[in-house]
């Protein structure tokens, strides 16, 4: 019967625990373990200022959001690389990189800083689950602690981790998860091995690995659970921190390649991108304004009503985007460079990513900053102003 015990961690980073090694004959040594490569530099670009940052009256708002993308004129994402693991270890629902003698990578996401979010929520649910058997409501989870299921299952054949914090999400998948694909674009020992997904994938999740050639014979979906592997590669995310034009580039071409997707195009689409399908920051005057935007020609589209291949060939199109703040904004990496996005920001959540990728991906990027209405963050945008940043986008 399947049990499981509690283990405090440490942290490493696969650079700092990993041999350095500087060919692909050193790397794929079927001899060595715990290997790592660098494959591209590390990149920092300086940031072109929002269209409308001299002008808005929410430029500060803007620039000193508390989110954790936080505003400044220079951006920097991390070297490539990929490191091979003997005896490594996946575990929690975020599949957390471990090895079997208690080290954390903190390359597990791509955005360190991030890290300790998970981890807070990983060490409640284990002091809940302890409270419960041992009744005592005083007792505290020591830092640093983590919950393996026991005995974990093996994995003997060698595997591929894509599976990451927060890949559920359409964003976090398409622009951080998804890109470390990259490592079968550049080494040939790894196109037939099979990848760690989470065993909750969606539909877009396997249409995108399957347009890739990843069939469901190569798939491993991981539980959530804790599984040891044998020898696991973990090829980092495209750009480790940020954005980079490498990463914007990647997802653009190559989806819209694996697709069928035409590279280039005359249309010049203007879509307006509504999250009436979601939970939380919903445009609440949303009905008010959409007259507005079809009177300057903009299509309305919910992108979760629509197939993955349909999302990238709507937003391989668009020369203007308007929406909320959201993961639907996402696409707007399939755009051609230039394009302009509109991003409607509620006043507590003013999260600069967009502008960050805007950046990488040479597009033009205005933000709008509206009121908040409710806890779910759900907010209004005033009609003149939107109509003011259309005037202003589409001379």
């Amino acid at each position: 019967m399947a049990t499981y015990k509690p283990s405090t961690f440490n942290f490493s980073s696969l650079k700092d625990f990993c041999w350095p090694v500087d060919s692909r004959d050193a790397f794929f040594n079927p001899e060595a373990n715990n290997l790592y490569l660098k494959v591209f530099e590390g990149v920092a670009y300086d940031c072109t200022p929002p269209l409308n940052m001299t002008a808005s009256p929410d430029a500060d708002l803007f620039k000193n959001s508390p989110v954790h993308h936080r505003y400044a004129d220079t951006h920097e994402a991390g070297e490539v690389f990929i490191a091979t693991l003997g005896k490594a270890r996946i575990a929690t629902p975020y599949a957390f990189i471990f090895n079997q003698s208690g080290v954390l990578f903190n390359d597990s996401y791509h955005n360190q800083s991030m890290l300790p979010m998970p981890i807070e929520r990983m060490e409640h649910f284990i002091k809940v689950d302890l409270q419960m058997s041992i009744k005592d409501e005083a007792f505290s989870v020591p830092a640093n602690t983590v919950r393996f299921d026991w005995p974990p299952k093996q994995i003997e054949e060698p595997c591929i981790l894509l599976a990451s914090p927060w890949c559920e999400g359409y964003h976090h998948w398409i622009l951080e998860t998804l890109p470390r694909l990259w490592a079968l674009d550049e080494f040939e020992e790894l196109r037939n091995l099979p990848v760690v997904i989470p065993a909750w994938a969606k539909q877009y999740h396997l249409d995108s690995l399957k347009a890739f050639g990843i069939d469901d014979v190569r798939i491993l979906k991981f539980d959530g659970g804790t599984w040891d592997f044998e020898r696991l590669y973990v090829p980092s995310f495209l750009a480790p921190g940020g954005h980079s034009e490498r990463q914007i580039t990647w997802v653009r071409e190559r989806l819209r390649k694996a697709f069928g997707i035409a590279p280039e195009n005359t249309k010049e689409r203007h879509l307006y991108v509504s999250r009436r399908d979601a939970a939380s920051r919903r445009l609440d005057n949303e009905a008010a304004i959409l007259p507005l935007l079809e009177k300057y020609g903009f299509e309305i589209i919910a992108p979760g009503e629509l197939t993955l291949a349909e999302q990238i060939s709507k937003f391989s199109e668009a020369a203007v985007i308007v929406g909320v703040a959201g993961s639907g904004l996402t696409n707007f990496a399939f755009a051609q460079p230039g394009c302009t996005l509109i991003e409607f920001h509620p006043a507590d959540y003013i999260n600069p990513a967009y502008w960050f990728m805007a950046n990488a991906a040479g597009h033009k990027y205005w933000f709008e900053i509206g009121e908040t209405v409710n806890e779910a963050q759900d907010f209004t945008i005033e009609i003149e102003r939107v109509e003011a940043a259309l005037k202003a986008v589409l001379v």
